[in-house]
């Protein structure tokens, strides 16, 4: 049980960190485009 619960927790920061990535990169694109 508590390793399942730890590679759940693993698995969502993970996916987060690759989610705040993608929004910078984003936003560097948006400000590029704007310059």
């Amino acid at each position: 049980m508590e390793q399942q619960l730890e590679t759940k927790v693993k698995v969502q920061r993970e996916t987060s960190g690759r989610c705040l990535m993608q929004k910078s990169e984003h936003f560097t694109a948006m400000v590029r485009v704007n310059r």
